[in-house]
Parts: C-alpha cells; sequence; structure tokens
C-alpha cells in the first residue's frame, strides 16, 4: 500500500474520476446530470477544481523548496512524458482505426499533423480528421494552458518578496470577475484564441479558463498563508456541510462565493488531515494525469461501437474503467520512468503528481503549519 501520510494522493485520483465520469455522462447522455439536479456545479467542474486547488498549493511549496533550474525540469517531466505516448497513441493508431478518412487521405491531411502539435500543449488541437464526427479527444487539456502559465508565473515569481501581495491583487481581479458578471453570464463557449492557418497556437476558455487560475491562485495563497494543518483539517467537516448547503440551494451567486471561499480550504484541509487518511494501492500508482488525459478518447471510442446490449450506465462504467487500465499502462510504462529522473531539492519526497508536485507538502510533520 502507499506509505503517504496525506490525503492528496486520493484526492487527486478521486477528482480524476469526478472529470472523467461527467465528460463521459457528456458523450453517451448529453449533459451531466448532477449539473442539471443541482443547477450549480457539475462533477467534472467539481473535479478540475480539486486539481487546481491542490496545483497551486503543492507547486508553491515546491518552488520554495527548489531553485527555478530543478523546478523546471520537475514540471517537465511531470507534464510532457505523458504527452509524447498519449498524442502520438491517438493520431497514428485509433486514428487511422476509426477515421472516415481513407488511410492515405487521414494521413496526408493537415489535421492530423496539427493534432501531433498538442504534445507540446502550446498549439492546442483537439481533434482529428474524421475522426468521431469530429468530436474532441483532449479539448480538457485547455487546463494545462493555466497549469503551464501558472508554472512560469510561480517559477520566475515563487521567492519575490512581493509575491504574496500580487498574488491577492490577481485574486481580487478574478473574483470580481465573476462578481461583476454574476459567473453565469460568462460563456462556456467565450474562447480567446491564436491560430496560424489551421493551426490552433493558442486556445483559452475564458469561463473555465478564469476557474482554473482562480483555484491554482487561492491553494498558492493557501500555501503561503500557512494556516495550521490540524485546525484546518478539524474544520474541514463543517466546510464540507455548508457547501453541500449551497450546492443543492436555489441561488446560484450565494453558491458561487460559498464554493470560492470554502471550497478550497475544504481542499487542503481533507489533503493534510491525518486523523484518517486513505491510501492509494501502491501497485495502482498515480494514474490521475492519465485519467485525465485518454478518459475522453476512450468515452468516444466506446460510443463508436454501438453496444445496443448494454445500458448507458453500463457504457459509463467501462469507459471509467478503460480509461484507469491505460492510464496505469502510461503511468508504468513512461511517467514513473520519467518521474525517477526529476532533480529534487525537497526534503522529503512524495512521489508522483497530477500536474503537480507530491513532494512534502506538509513540511516533514502535518502537525505543524502547512
Amino acid at each position: 500500500m502507499s506509505t503517504r501520510s496525506n490525503n492528496f494522493d486520493v484526492l487527486r485520483l478521486a477528482g480524476a474520476l469526478l472529470v472523467a465520469v461527467s465528460h463521459t455522462f457528456d458523450v453517451m447522455l448529453g449533459s451531466d446530470p448532477i449539473a442539471g439536479m443541482t443547477g450549480n456545479q457539475s462533477l467534472g467542474g467539481i473535479g478540475l477544481n480539486i486539481f487546481c486547488v491542490i496545483s497551486g498549493f503543492l507547486i508553491t511549496n515546491s518552488r520554495m523548496r527548489n531553485e527555478p533550474a530543478a523546478f523546471f525540469t520537475s514540471r517537465a517531466l511531470r507534464i510532457f512524458p505523458a504527452l509524447l505516448l498519449a498524442i502520438p497513441l491517438m493520431a497514428l493508431v485509433l486514428g487511422p482505426m476509426v477515421s472516415d478518412l481513407k488511410f492515405t487521405s487521414y494521413f496526408s491531411s493537415p489535421g492530423m499533423w496539427h493534432f501531433l502539435g498538442t504534445i507540446f500543449v502550446f498549439p492546442l488541437n483537439p481533434t482529428l480528421p474524421g475522426v468521431f464526427g469530429g468530436a474532441p479527444l483532449v479539448a480538457q487539456l485547455y487546463s494545462l494552458t493555466a497549469e503551464l502559465g501558472f508554472y512560469v508565473f510561480v517559477g520566475l515569481l515563487g521567492r519575490w518578496m512581493h509575491y504574496g501581495k500580487l498574488l491577492a491583487i490577481l485574486l481580487a481581479l478574478v473574483f470580481s470577475v465573476f462578481i461583476h458578471f454574476d459567473y453565469s453570464t460568462l460563456s462556456f463557449s467565450s474562447l480567446l484564441s491564436m491560430q496560424a492557418g489551421q493551426m490552433i497556437l493558442f486556445t483559452f476558455p475564458v469561463r473555465l479558463g478564469l476557474i482554473c487560475v482562480f483555484y491554482l491562485l487561492t491553494g498558492s495563497a493557501i500555501a503561503l498563508l500557512a494556516p495550521n494543518a490540524k485546525l484546518l483539517a478539524s474544520c474541514a467537516p463543517l466546510f464540507i456541510v455548508i457547501w453541500l448547503i449551497a450546492l443543492f440551494g436555489h441561488d446560484r451567486r450565494v453558491y458561487d462565493v460559498t464554493e470560492m471561499v470554502l471550497f478550497p480550504l475544504t481542499i487542503i484541509g481533507i489533503g493534510v488531515a491525518q486523523k484518517i487518511v486513505i491510501p492509494v494501492p501502491k501497485m495502482l500508482g498515480d494514474i490521475s494525469y492519465g485519467i485525465y488525459i485518454y478518459h475522453f478518447a476512450v468515452a468516444e471510442l466506446i460510443r463508436s461501437w454501438k453496444i445496443d446490449a448494454l445500458q448507458n450506465g453500463y457504457l459509463i462504467a467501462l469507459s471509467t474503467v478503460l480509461s484507469m487500465l491505460v492510464a496505469w499502462i502510461s503511468f508504468h510504462v513512461v511517467e514513473k520512468r520519467a518521474l525517477s529522473m526529476k532533480r529534487t531539492k525537497s526534503r522529503s519526497t512524495a512521489g508522483n503528481a497530477f500536474i503537480t508536485d507530491q513532494a512534502s507538502i506538509v513540511r516533514d510533520d502535518a502537525h505543524k503549519p502547512v
């Protein structure tokens, strides 16, 4: 079993599964039923927020322990090796197998080669020619745009004496944008993008991207404030109750403010808790990132099989299990080896992370300030 003394591993895994299940609901049913039930939040939104809060928290702690060269090397070794496997696998194996185009037409299509560029996140071209009717296979990777931007931000400025003040200003600005626009008026379809011919060099969904930015910054702020770990863990159950009441309430603005204030504290409180630690089996490894990368493609593939004998619930379960299997292979074949190359000066290590550094996140003792 894992020897972790915190809950960040299981939180990342839960977040990845929430995102995967939510998007699979979208693929199979057209919508996430939880979003329809609450009217406030989806499973995928909750999962993504978990990732961003944890990432902001751990990455900031990592930067405080490491010099820029070690920090950026560590981040690159976490992000890109998995993509170096996943993107060519989708483009060169899955694509020609299921594309409506002839073999030669598929490989001569610029869209296929543009898709390969997604290995580097910039550009981000999420579709393959003739594959699943043009459905996005890796559109969820837009969050890596915010993630990589945050790496640069913390990597360059994290040890600056005025970093905390800058962080507070940015958080206030993003929070003000959400309040000013009443949050729900920000369209999901509003995009900031740059193209060179048919290649998408940069794409950033305004609403979802700002959510990522907000929770990354919030996690970073919690790391700087370093609240008492025991106090934060003890408050987490109360925060969960308040958050759930707001989630199933009828006032969207009340929910938004409740989530933005309490959700990050709740996640970090659960993460640093030591009275109840839920370990992830060591043999499973950190499959969160792989699930995040592959789940859309797996869901679309299963839907294309048109297994009429299975109900949607079974198809969603099958898609989730297969996504986990592919993620397990990705972690043990590629990611784990890349992570062993990480140069870190952390005083204690905590293995691998989903788009984060799982270095010691409670400064060697969960009873000390995080």
